[in-house]
């Protein structure tokens, strides 16, 4: 069952008010190292995924919750978010976003990766604000990476349909199935890319992990959340972080244990 696709008006570009620009949130129950972390009890009784759409819903944008198609993920669809439901394949990430979007009559997705309580909404603005003209990949750069495959956890990306196509009609490798995105930046000759400045900030620490995907970094995770709420942003949990060297060590150890 499909929930409702809700389509607002936008201020933000003339692109959103054509209702061709939509989220898409990227969930799934069988998480390798934390099973069913979407729907843990992260801050006051709300979930990650919970907390992820109260940020989006601030954008004005239809909300798209893209999810696997298989039996442990019926509880994703069942559970009321008020935001619409696309069901595909578990391991055909790429495609699953290629249908939802040719679903709801998408141009340009927000790809939102739903581990990522820390999404800053002006962030989000700012790639929004680059949607001008036939650009196919619009992301941050954080410290030479695209800021998707940074451990920060600020952020989302955002690519257009005729890209994820083409992306599906060059490679059949399952890196690049699953990992909806990577083709395009790694073939950037093939794409047109547009790289958004960002503050000197994120350019300091790349000790700094914000991203869940392991029980520890949940826990650290939430304690951040909690003394950082209600004003969640990048400045100023970066703010908060700079001189918490317990904590960054602790990140550290995360980072090297989940990419070595």
């Amino acid at each position: 069952m499909e929930g409702n696709l809700y389509i607002f008006s936008s201020n933000t570009s003339n692109s959103l008010l054509m209702g061709k620009t939509g989220v898409i949130i990227q969930a799934r129950m069988q998480s390798t190292r934390l099973p069913g972390k979407v729907l843990l009890p992260f801050y006051n009784n709300r979930t990650i995924l919970d907390i992820i759409i109260e940020t989006i819903n601030s954008l004005e944008l239809p909300i798209i919750l893209a999810i696997p198609d298989d039996n442990d993920n019926d509880i994703l669809e069942n559970k009321f978010y008020g935001v619409s439901i696309f069901r595909g394949s578990n391991f055909n990430v790429l495609e699953r976003f290629i249908n939802a979007a040719k679903r709801y009559n998408l141009s340009y997705i927000v790809r939102v990766c739903a581990d990522n309580p820390f999404l800053d909404r002006a962030l989000l603005l700012g790639l929004l604000d680059e949607i001008k003209g036939p650009i196919d990949y619009i992301s941050y750069k954080i410290n030479g990476i695209p800021s998707i495959k940074s451990h920060l956890g600020f952020f989302a990306e955002v690519v257009s349909l005729d890209a994820l196509i083409k992306v599906l009609k060059s490679t059949s490798e399952v890196k690049y199935l699953e990992h909806v995105t990577n083709f395009i930046y790694e073939n950037d000759g093939l794409f047109n890319i547009k790289w958004v400045e960002t503050k000197d900030c994120f350019d300091i620490d790349d000790n700094i992990r914000l991203t869940i995907d392991t029980s520890e970094d949940f826990i650290i995770a939430q304690e951040i959340f909690k003394i950082n709420y209600p004003e969640i942003n990048s400045n100023k949990v970066l703010s908060y972080l700079k001189d918490k060297k317990e904590i960054k060590s602790l990140m550290h150890q995360q980072i090297y244990k989940n990419t070595k």
